[in-house]
C-alpha cells in the first residue's frame, strides 16, 4: 500500500464540466487534495465550511463573475490566493490582478505544465508568508546584542540592599 502525500488543497470553480473535471483528475494525480464547484453560489457555500490552500477560478460562471465571488471571499477575510483563469481577459489583467486575493491571471486555454506552475507559484509564495523563516547567525547575534542593550540599565538598578 502505499500512501499519497498531499502537497495542498485546491478549489477550483468553472461552470464547464470538462475543463473542471479534467482539472480535478490532472491535480489529484499529482498529489493535490481538490474540490470541484461549478458555481458561485457552490463555491461561497463551499468556503463556508472548508479551508483552501489555493482557489482557482473561472471569470465567466453560469451565475455571475467570478471576481465578485473572490472580492466577496476577500471582503469576509479569506486569505487563500487566488490563480484567476478566463479565455475573456484582454490584453491587461491588472483589473484583476488588483484585486486582493488574485496572485496570478491566466487565459484559458491553459496547459497542464503552466496550470501546475502556476499553482507551485502560488502555494510556495503563500507558505513563504504565513510562516516566519529561520534567521542567520548574523541577525541572530545582532537580536542577542540588543537584548543585552536593553537590560544593561536596569541591572544597574537592580542592586538590593543588605
Amino acid at each position: 500500500m502505499t500512501i499519497k502525500q498531499i502537497h495542498g488543497s485546491i478549489l477550483l470553480i468553472d461552470d464547464d464540466p470538462l475543463v473542471l473535471m479534467s482539472n480535478v483528475d490532472l491535480l489529484e494525480s499529482k498529489g493535490f487534495s481538490c474540490h470541484g464547484v461549478n458555481s458561485i453560489a457552490k463555491a461561497w457555500r463551499t468556503t463556508q465550511n472548508r479551508s483552501f490552500d489555493l482557489i482557482i477560478c473561472d471569470h465567466d460562471l453560469s451565475d455571475g463573475k467570478g471576481i465578485q465571488l473572490i472580492e466577496r471571499l476577500g471582503a469576509v477575510g479569506l486569505s487563500a490566493p487566488v490563480i484567476y483563469m478566463s479565455a475573456a481577459i484582454g490584453h491587461d489583467p491588472s483589473h484583476f490582478l488588483s484585486v486582493r486575493l488574485v496572485r496570478l491571471v491566466l487565459r484559458k486555454p491553459v496547459d497542464a505544465e503552466t496550470l501546475l506552475d502556476s499553482i507551485r507559484t502560488c502555494l510556495n509564495t503563500a507558505s513563504a508568508s504565513q510562516f516566519p523563516r529561520l534567521i542567520g547567525d548574523g541577525e541572530r547575534e545582532l537580536l542577542l546584542t540588543i537584548g543585552d542593550d536593553a537590560a544593561a540599565p536596569g541591572d544597574a538598578g537592580s542592586e538590593v540592599a543588605s
